[in-house]
C-alpha cells in the first residue's frame, strides 16, 4: 500500500509483475513523503490459484513470502503528435 499525508493513493495485490504507481496526479500538491507498505503472501492465500503457475512464489518451508528487489523511479512524458 502506498500513503500519501496518511491517506491511501495506491494498493496492489501480488501478482507476479512489478507496481507501477502514477504520482502525476499529485503535482503541485505538498508531498513530504510517500509511505509504502509491504505484506507477506502466505501460502495458503486463496487468490494464488488464479494466478498464472509462474506467478506463484516458492515457499520455502511454508513460509511467507515477500521479497523487494528494487525500487525505481523514472519520470515518464508524453508528447501529442498530430500528423
Amino acid at each position: 500500500m502506498a500513503f500519501i499525508n496518511g491517506r491511501l493513493v495506491a494498493d496492489d495485490f501480488y501478482y507476479g509483475q512489478p507496481w507501477t504507481i502514477g504520482l502525476k496526479k499529485f503535482m503541485g500538491q505538498s508531498m513530504p513523503a510517500m509511505v509504502l507498505y509491504f505484506r507477506p503472501v502466505y501460502p495458503g492465500a486463496k487468490f494464488l490459484n488464479d494466478l498464472p503457475v509462474g506467478a506463484i512464489p516458492n515457499f520455502m518451508n511454508e513460509k511467507p513470502y515477500l521479497q523487494l528487489n528494487s525500487v525505481n523511479i523514472a519520470a515518464e512524458y508524453c508528447v501529442k503528435v498530430s500528423f
